[in-house]
């Protein structure tokens, strides 16, 4: 941190404990860019908004946050429009921007404009689907209180707990390939489908680079269905997983988790075949391996999650086999 940064979060600090208000942040009004079909949600005041939900977080930082009254009659689109705003009302930091929207997507951009230096200091960017306006606003409100708390070095306000002994369970639908070599001139494979639970001790555990992470441990056993390629005789093959992951999931924004999954792999396989010129056989073989995994999850509710995962096994036979499995996922939580 420089010496200007301390010298001014110290006289923040210390303004904050005397009872008067440490700094004041601005907010103007942020203007809509509207690109899609359908009218626009009624009440939507992104400045307004953006103010409100700054000032439920900021509580106890420092940071005392106003919405812009009497806004000025053409919207604050440049750094000169932040400055003569600033001159004219003796703002010292003031927040401006934009939300756009479309069919698909609501994106925003809000610029953080210092008039002691005459320039921008930052810039946030935040987006979301079209459905989920005020996630988007909290989000983006947590990232600049973020801004405050890492960069200027205001004290943060209390966190909550983090929610512990989660847990849930995920099902999945999917398909499976060998990843190349010999087992994919011999075998197909066909679907899976899997059943799991998953328990979280504490999320979030830790955070990087500002997101919210935790660890998840599982278990997780698997039907998958297999046969053999052309020109070979026919067979069956019925796989039964039992996946035992380590996970390492972080959220990525509000509601979407991206994640890494590694364990101990067991592998229980029944060969089906039927012979040109003998009776049916079957055969069971057991071996043991490694699963790894990535994942994303999006949280539809409290008890419904929505994702996609692949899931890489490598099967320790005396050929090793090597699997791939997209898949989809639902998870419920209790």
């Amino acid at each position: 941190m420089s010496m200007k940064k301390t010298v001014l979060a110290l006289v923040f600090a210390l303004a904050a404990l005397s009872g008067f208000a440490a700094l004041e942040l601005h907010v103007a009004p942020i203007t809509i860019l509207d690109d899609s079909k359908s009218a626009p949600p009624e009440g939507v005041n992104p400045g307004a908004d953006l103010a409100r939900s700054l000032s439920e977080i900021a509580t106890g930082s420092g940071v005392v946050v106003h919405a812009v009254e009497s806004p000025p009659a053409s919207p604050i689109q440049s750094y000169l429009d932040a400055a003569r705003l600033c001159q004219s009302r003796g703002y010292g930091l003031l927040l401006y921007g934009f939300v756009k929207r479309s069919e698909l997507l609501l994106t925003a951009e809000v610029k953080l404009f210092d008039a002691e230096k005459g320039a921008v200091a930052a810039s946030f960017f935040n987006s979301d689907d079209p459905n989920h306006y005020p996630r988007l606003m909290k989000d983006l409100a947590r990232r600049i209180e973020e801004y405050f708390s890492a960069d200027i070095g205001l004290h943060p306000p209390a966190r909550s707990e983090p929610r512990r002994n989660l847990l849930s369970m995920p099902v999945s639908l999917g398909y499976w390939t060998p990843a190349g070599g010999q087992w994919s001139n011999v075998l197909a494979g066909l679907a899976s489908v899997s059943l799991g639970a998953r328990f979280i001790p504490a999320r979030p555990l830790f955070t990087f680079l500002s997101r919210p992470c935790f660890v998840a441990f599982g278990v997780q056993a698997e039907y998958g269905l297999g046969m053999n390629q052309p020109g070979y005789e026919t067979f069956f093959l019925h796989e039964a997983r039992l996946r035992i992951p380590v996970e390492l999931g972080a959220e990525i924004s509000t509601g979407h988790v991206l994640g890494l999954a590694v364990g101990p792999l067991l592998i229980v396989d029944t060969i089906v075949q039927d012979r040109l010129y003998a009776s049916s056989s079957t055969s069971v073989t057991t071996v043991g391996g490694v699963t790894l995994g990535a994942y994303y999850r999006y949280t539809v509710t409290h008890s419904i999650s929505l994702g996609c995962a692949a899931v890489v096994d490598i099967g320790l036979y005396s050929t090793p086999l090597v699997t791939v499995s997209p898949r989809f996922d639902v998870e419920f939580s209790p």
